[in-house]
């Protein structure tokens, strides 16, 4: 049997060789656990630091172009289109995600194919924080379209108890993370209380995300760095150009108290950078479930965020703020931070939330989902109507 991955994610090819994001690609090595073949459909993109080479042995890859914009949807829509509903339509079942996922799930129920998305993130909240009026339309057009389509499809897969509220299904859903959390060893629980226990200074505090746009709230972070003394350190771990931060940490005189880390290849490069983290904070406009705050709890950082999202449902309540406020994420630093015990017990917590995103538990749910869309891959039928 064949399944067909469609959604907005980029590869980039140079002489038949491919390259992409890391979790695109063992996304597409699971399924393969359950179906013979794939057909992926993408965009195609520049070469980034974070993508790796890929072999792709029974996998036929399909380039689409963009149609977000008005200029390159009136150019692209038609071959867009096309492309999705030949490959939904030379396949037994179908993944969707994104933009592209929502024509591929179109197409999958006016044809009887099983298909499945998953959610990991709200487009609205995504694209309202851009800030154009352009962007804060076609945010709630963007609502719209995606709610219809989630409400239609036959099986959901949302990674936050957010999503599943905002956008509800009227077919089986699913609660499951991508990001595979491995459980810390004792010690790596010895090492973090060990070093809450010292209480070093300066206090490292750790952020990771891509730096081009503004949705992590990086110049948050920065602001509520000025707040506080000179005790306190901001690393920032992630690609993409940081010269749009550079004014505004020369304007705060932090230039000897910011540090852009670059890109690690992952893994046990960005545990041993958490593990020099004190204080790990996601102070994101918008996110689904982030992958670097759940690599962050799995070893042990205390993590204060904002309130969006998934991240209440990973984060101590008592340790969230409003997006774009950095008094109260100074606040909320400051009294962590003098207070050990308080540190420790969030340490705990931290551990303690990992447990629910181990590999092993998101892995039953994995075979769960797999083990119905195989079922109903069997039993469907291709009909027009």
């Amino acid at each position: 049997m064949k399944i067909a991955t469609i959604h907005d994610a980029c590869f980039y090819e140079e002489n038949g060789e491919y390259y992409c994001n890391i979790i695109d690609y063992q996304m597409l090595i699971e399924f393969l656990r359950y179906f013979d073949s794939a057909q992926i459909v993408v965009r195609k993109g520049p070469m980034k630091p974070e993508y790796v080479k890929v072999s792709l042995d029974n996998i036929n890859v399909e380039f689409v172009e963009a149609i977000t914009a008005p200029k390159s949807f009136i150019f692209n829509a038609l071959g867009t289109f096309k492309k999705i509903k030949n490959a939904v339509l030379k396949s037994d079942a179908v993944y969707c995600r994104g933009i592209n996922g929502i024509i591929a799930q179109r197409y999958s129920k006016r044809y009887g194919i099983p298909h499945f998305a998953f959610l990991g993130g709200c487009i609205y909240d995504s694209m309202k924080n851009y800030g154009s009026f352009y962007k804060n339309i076609m945010a709630r057009i963007a609502l719209i379209v995606t709610k219809k389509s989630i409400y239609n499809t036959s099986n959901v897969v949302y990674c936050s108890n957010y999503l599943k509220k905002r956008y509800p299904t009227s077919g089986k859903e699913y609660l499951w993370s991508e990001v595979k959390i491995i459980q810390a060893n004792e010690k790596v629980k010895e090492n973090r209380f060990g070093k809450i226990l010292n209480n070093k200074k300066p206090i490292n505090i750790g952020l990771i995300g891509y730096v081009n746009n503004k949705i992590k709230g990086i110049d948050t972070a920065i602001k509520a760095l000025s707040i506080l003394g000179p005790n306190y350190q901001l690393k920032i771990l992630g690609g993409g150009d940081h010269s749009q931060y550079d004014l505004l940490i020369k304007d705060l005189n932090l230039e000897d108290r910011v540090t852009f880390c670059g890109v690690l290849k992952g893994g046990d490069e960005v545990f041993s950078w958490l593990d020099e983290i004190d204080i790990y904070i996601q102070p994101s406009l918008t996110e689904g479930l982030p992958k670097a705050t759940l690599e962050a709890i799995s070893r042990g950082c205390p993590v204060i965020s904002t309130n969006v999202g998934g991240l209440p449902d990973i984060v101590d309540n008592k340790y969230l703020h409003k997006p774009k406020d950095n008094k109260q994420l100074a606040k909320l630093l400051s009294d962590l931070s003098a207070n050990p015990s308080e540190m420790k017990r969030l340490s705990n917590h931290s551990f303690k939330v990992a447990d629910n995103y181990l590999s092993s538990r998101m892995e039953k749910v994995f075979v769960e989902m797999m083990a119905d869309i195989v079922e109903q891959a069997r039993l469907g039928g291709k009909s027009e109507c």
